[in-house]
């Protein structure tokens, strides 16, 4: 019998891998009007093929989501403190990078060009503006953000938030997801289905608890897994699939089948992915993921809005690609090299201590 895939630690890194470089094909190329003005070569393919590619690329935001709901719950069903400690160490845990992140743009990107004043003001609506944004909760709140796709960071706030219930009521997630569908249907669009909606991708994220709680990714990797001829019949059978999905996509509005674009296709990418293409290039992958945080938070201030000329002077669009990701990926390692030499990551182990403790 062949060897399934599992989701540990390395393949959720390569995922992530995989879901940055489809950010950023989706926030170079989702629509013309992202690259207009520029002369950009998409050889050898037609240019709407990679802006429809593209713009299906934002399940890569789901991808994140299904990722968060699988890690958190394995995370808390190992937990060893109460439900009060376990969120405010996660949070702590999973925000301190955004939190270096932030401050470091807020000082460098202040003396650029006064970006936290433009985006924050002053006074006192001011430091609560970028207190609520440092938290990571202003599309929560719905206030000024200095990066515009630093949105995703109330989502995992929220994710952070719903694990504990989630996971008390684990016999029940297929209960949860169906509410959570009818949910989103009975509320007003916004701020529930909005694309960069804090709560737009909960079906994702209860997809990856789903996933955990019934290791339903060795369960999958059992079917076909007898012989490497039927192994090979399966990789077919899923990328026609997953090319009808991508064909269906754009017949099927967005508003009337939310869970069907950044739920169920999502959802099977990961499954390919997983068991046909991390295998092969796991450790590469990994590396990638292992910065995409970093490469998140930062290539959209490469990319628009201070060096939006330069990103798309490369012309060819795989090119454009390769050096927005090889740019962010070098901003990423000194990010890292800073928080070393602050010992920015001792201090927040410290912290992290002191709570455990208490």
């Amino acid at each position: 019998m062949i060897a399934g895939p599992t989701f540990a630690k390395k393949e959720s890194l390569a995922m992530k891998g995989i879901a940055i470089i489809m950010m950023l094909l989706f926030h170079c190329f989702r629509e013309k009007a992202v690259y207009d003005g520029f002369n950009v070569s998409f050889f050898p393919f037609h240019e709407n093929t990679i802006v429809n590619i593209a713009f299906v690329c934002k399940v890569c935001v789901s991808i994140f989501a299904f990722i968060s709901g699988y890690g958190l719950f394995k995370s808390y069903s190992g937990k060893t403190t109460d439900d009060k400690k376990w969120i405010a160490l996660r949070y702590i845990r999973s925000f301190s990078g955004y939190w270096f992140v932030w401050v470091l743009c807020a000082i460098v990107f202040q003396i650029a060009d006064g970006r936290y004043i433009n985006t924050y003001g002053k006074g006192v609506a001011g430091i609560i503006y970028a207190l609520i944004d440092f938290c990571g909760l202003s599309t929560i709140f719905r206030t000024p953000s200095m990066n515009g796709n630093w949105w995703y960071m109330s989502a995992a706030f929220v994710f952070i938030i719903l694990i504990p219930i989630v996971y008390k009521c684990k016999e029940y997630i297929w209960l949860f997801l169906i509410s959570e569908i009818v949910f989103i249907r009975i509320l007003p669009m916004e701020p529930f289905t909005g694309h960069n909606s804090v709560y737009a991708f909960l079906t994702a994220f209860l997809f990856g608890c789903l996933f955990a709680e019934n290791n339903l990714f060795d369960k999958w990797a059992l079917i076909g897994s007898k012989t490497r001829l039927t192994k090979a019949y399966k990789c077919i059978a899923e990328l026609w699939v997953l090319m009808a999905l991508y064909k269906v996509y754009f017949y099927i509005p967005i508003e009337k089948l939310w869970d069907y674009h950044y739920g169920l296709l999502p959802v099977l990418i990961v499954l390919f992915c997983v068991e046909f293409v991390i295998p092969y290039l796991k450790s590469i992958l990994a590396f990638l993921g292992a910065h995409s945080a970093n490469i998140y938070m930062t290539h959209t201030f490469i990319r628009l809005y201070y060096f939006r000329n330069f990103t798309y002077s490369w012309k060819y669009f795989a090119l454009i690609i390769l050096v927005l990701l090889s740019i962010s990926l070098c901003i990423s390692v000194i990010i890292e090299i800073l928080k070393k030499a602050f010992k920015y990551n001792v201090l927040i182990s410290k912290v992290t201590e002191y709570i455990e403790l208490i």
